[in-house]
């Protein structure tokens, strides 16, 4: 892309979870909701991005004019795990039923759709974008809280 333009914008985004979202993470909230138990992939840390800073920060970069590759992701690092017990924190905390007790890790070996390899550690620097925008970008929990309470819960 940049050898094509140079003064093309492209931002890098990282485990996106929104309203109608297909991603695991976008389902989540009604994965915990419903079941008990919930499995996910474990042994890997990332970043992650709610659509809606996403959209902001993509949009502030290019009010800016910015050229070049940027992190578009919130700030911190997760893994499934933590995303989902802070989803059950929020959700509870909000005066939603919440059935799962219990968020346990697995192999990706043990996960069909993730037999593609991937990094086990993957977070994104966003402090070039971070600098560009002027601003501090939030941090994931904030994106997570503010998508709860986008779709109701």
């Amino acid at each position: 892309m940049l050898r094509a333009n140079p003064h093309a914008l492209v931002v890098r985004l990282a485990w996106v979870f929104g309203h109608g979202g297909k991603t695991f993470m976008s389902q989540l909230p009604g994965i915990l909701a419903e079941k008990k138990v919930v499995e996910l992939a474990g042994g890997r840390t990332g970043s992650c991005t709610y659509a809606g800073e996403a959209s902001r920060i993509i949009f502030d970069l290019a009010e800016k004019r910015a050229e070049g590759i940027f992190h578009g992701v919130q700030a911190g690092q997760t893994t499934w795990k933590q995303f989902a017990e802070k989803a059950i924190e929020l959700m509870k905390d909000g005066g939603r039923s919440v059935a799962c007790d219990e968020v346990r890790e697995l192999s990706q070996d043990k996960i069909p759709s993730l037999q593609v390899p991937r990094p086990a550690f993957s977070p994104l620097d966003i402090s070039e974008t971070e600098k560009v925008l002027g601003r501090t970008i939030p941090r994931w929990e904030k994106g997570l809280a503010e998508y709860l309470k986008e779709i109701g819960w």
